[in-house]
């Protein structure tokens, strides 16, 4: 099963929000899955300079023998100033924000922080942690978001044609 989601603040618009693919299958190193991830990739890298986005993925146990494949372009944040990094301000650069201005402590996402898990290195990023962890999370999410992603991730679904399409790729 493909799911496309949008993470952000409860009632903002899509647009305004990061985006994962997610993938239920019973078996995620499958031709199927893989080839999927592989040419949605390069479309993606294609669209955007491939500097100027990243990806997370994670794949999970759902517990019941099967598992869920997460996809998330995100894109790569500028470090401003001399800073350590779990200290700085940062900036989207593909939407101008900055974590001064929307008010967050920490906003790159990895495998720990895109599922909420923290280290905490300065007060500041505990506080707002504890007064609305989920919110934070939800916020980080929308502040990584990749401007046109979901047009493009729906266009991409929309017109693959399956690992034929790879296979055919690698042959060539």
């Amino acid at each position: 099963m493909l799911d496309v989601v949008d993470v952000g603040p409860v009632g903002a618009a899509a647009d305004q929000c990061g985006l994962m693919v997610k993938i239920t299958t019973p078996c995620p190193a499958t031709l199927m899955v893989l080839a999927f991830l592989v040419e949605l990739r390069h479309h993606l890298l294609c669209k955007y300079s491939g500097d100027a986005i990243d990806f997370l993925v994670l794949t999970l146990s759902d517990e019941r023998g099967g598992f869920t494949v997460v996809f998330a372009p995100i894109p790569q944040l500028m470090k401003l100033g001399t800073e350590h990094p779990d200290l700085a301000t940062w900036v989207n650069p593909l939407t101008g924000e900055s974590s001064e201005v929307v008010g967050l402590e920490e906003t790159r996402i990895d495998f720990g922080k895109g599922v909420g898990h923290f280290l905490v290195a300065k007060p500041a990023l505990r506080a707002q942690l504890l007064a609305g962890g989920e919110d934070t999370v939800r916020r980080i999410w929308a502040f990584n978001r990749v401007p046109g992603l979901r047009e493009l991730v729906d266009g991409f679904i929309q017109n693959w044609r399956g690992p034929a399409d790879a296979e055919a790729a690698l042959l060539s």
